[in-house]
Order: C-alpha cells, then structure tokens, then sequence
C-alpha cells in the first residue's frame, strides 16, 4: 500500500524583452506545483504558474489566417494562472484527468474586424480572465494503439465588458485514436465538436457548432526526417471558423519536416 506523499516543485523564470537583459524589460515569474499522491491510482495537484505567451506574427495567422495584422506584435502576460484537478490511474491500460483553471491574461490578442470588410485587424485586450474546465481519458487498447476523448468548458471576460470574448467556443469535445504499425509508421483519426462562438462582443450574431473529423499518417524517414500525409474536413462539412467565410471541403497536405 502506498503511503501518501505530497511532492513540491520551484522552477524559476526570468522573461527578457526584445533582445534586453535590463530588469525592466523583462519578468520575473517564479512557478509552483504540489502533487499529492494520496493512493497508488490518485494524484491531486495544484499550480500556481504564470508566465509570458510569445503573440508571433506566424502564431496570429495559425489562430487567423485573414488578419491584416497592422498592429504591433506584443507578447501576453499571464501574472495569474491557478489549476487545481486529479489524476486517476484506473489501471496500466485507463487513465483519466479532471482539472479546472483560471489565467488572468494582460494584453490578450484580439481580432477586430474593420468596416465589415471581413479581414480582421489584431487588437490587445487590457485584461481577458479566463476559466476552463477539463475532464479527459485515455485508453491503451494493446501496445500501441490507444484512444483517448477530452471535453472543455470555457468561460471569457474582458475588464470592460459583461458579455465573453467573441470566437472562443463555450464548449469543445474531441476524441482521437491513434495506432502505431511500427517504429516508423503510425496512423491517427480524430473528430472533435465545437459549440456556437459569438462573432462580437455584443453577442447580436454568432457562428453555429459544427463537427470535424480527419484521418493522418506519420512516417518517421530518419531521426530527424518526418513526412505527415493528413486528410482534414473528412466530412466535407460547410462551417465557419470566422464569420464570412466558410471552411474548404475535405482537403489532403503533405508537409515533411527535417529538425537539426
């Protein structure tokens, strides 16, 4: 029988700014966790890590690729992110997690459509807090084939408004299984929901839930050598992502990567 241990981890961290090493142009932001392994399959934990997002040009077009992006990229402070949850391991093949969050975010990245002309300029938020809950599986059906499915519940609120942040969905559920062929070859499909988002802050329009779903396979070339072929939209489902425009029907990519 295990005896209950309670595990504390420190990890210091130092943000500097725009190529500076002054104190002023940076953040000191040390991070805190306690794991309490209160039985041999649960394990309670709390958090208390805050830190800096890395808002890059690239990473704004991930999250929208129809920006006009005339402002200037700045990162996103985050001085409050608190988790507390549980992880449960019902036995080597079934493990669960359930979690709930809160991040009090400064500068949050914003997209902010111009004239109706349906291409968004990127504005920052003063204070966007941000609550999340989390509760997921995974199940390991044989040596290398596994499932797994996550459901989130998020809540938005910006300083100086009543009403949540516009595109972020309320609620998301996805699933994933994934089969490994060998050391080189794997496969995965997934499918995921996305509820309702708002198009603007005053909530007088919104784009509808829709579901997605995509298959991919990896083959591992060399070490640092991958190839990715990935079908997304398998469905060819019509939704929308950003108000005015409608997502491609089913598609095919091919991207190899090389890492040195």
């Amino acid at each position: 029988m295990l005896t209950p241990v309670i595990q504390a981890s420190l990890t210091i961290q130092q943000y500097f700014y725009r190529g500076s090493f002054s104190p002023g142009a940076g953040r000191f932001l040390p991070a805190l966790e306690l794991r309490y392994f209160a039985t041999e399959i649960t394990t309670l934990f709390l958090s208390f890590e805050p830190g800096v997002e890395r808002n890059t040009l690239s990473s704004l077009v991930a999250s929208n690729k129809y920006i006009q992006n005339s402002a200037a990229i700045q990162p996103s402070e985050i001085p409050v992110s608190l988790a507390f949850g549980t992880d449960l391991a019902v036995n080597e093949n079934l493990h669960g997690r359930a979690s709930i969050s809160y991040r009090s975010i400064r500068d949050f990245p914003y997209f902010l459509e111009l004239n109706s002309a349906k291409v968004w300029d990127v504005v920052y938020l003063p204070k966007v807090s941000v609550t999340q809950a989390d509760l997921g599986g995974s199940y390991l059906l044989s040596p290398g084939n596994s499932t797994a499915l996550i459901a989130s519940l998020n809540s938005t609120a910006a300083s100086d408004s009543a009403n949540s942040v516009p595109n972020i969905p309320a609620f998301s559920l996805s699933g994933m299984y994934r089969r490994s062929i060998d050391s080189a070859v794997s496969v995965e499909a997934y499918a995921r929901y996305m509820s309702k988002r708002w198009t603007n802050f005053a909530h007088s329009s919104s784009n509808a839930g829709f579901v997605d779903a995509g298959v991919k396979g990896e083959y591992q070339f060399l070490e640092n050598l991958r190839a990715v072929l990935a079908v997304d939209n398998l469905l060819s489902q019509h939704y929308y992502l950003w108000d005015g425009y409608v997502e491609q029907p089913m598609f095919i990519s091919l991207s190899v990567t090389y890492k040195w």
